[in-house]
């Protein structure tokens, strides 16, 4: 996986986490966690549905689904879902995790590993760089 998408997987990973205060891999405590957060915000209609994925080199580590892909339908969305969103995954992801370190959340120097675990050796602020990854 290069280090681009190891970036904006691991930004992602950390919203979802500050955000909720949980995250880490699937079938643990933790990837209930997860689950809990993503269920949580289409309950609250923050989100009409959402898809989130967690990866490693070897092994995906979380996937989850939760909400519609057609509001208008009420068709379910799935974890395969297709989404065009161009190249902002990045943009969007580093605005959301500035918007939490304003509100002290956490900080562009704490260890990714704080909130997941499985990143080592990673600062936030250098998940928001497209050189960065293991």
């Amino acid at each position: 996986m290069n280090r681009k998408i190891v970036g904006i997987v691991v930004s992602t990973g950390i919203v979802l986490a500050a955000s909720a205060g949980a995250a880490r891999a699937q079938n643990s405590p933790q990837g209930t966690g997860i689950d809990a957060a993503l269920r949580d915000a289409v309950e609250r209609k923050d989100v009409p549905g959402v898809v989130a994925l967690v990866t490693d080199r070897r092994r995906v580590l979380y996937q989850g689904a939760f909400g519609v892909a057609d509001v208008s339908t009420g068709r379910a969305l799935t974890a395969d879902a297709v989404f065009r969103i161009a190249s902002m995954t990045k943009p969007i992801t580093s605005t959301a995790a500035m918007q939490l370190i304003e509100q002290g959340r956490f900080g562009l120097d704490d260890p990714v590993e704080k909130y997941l675990p499985e990143f080592a050796n990673l600062k936030v602020f250098e998940s928001f760089d497209a050189a960065t990854g293991a």
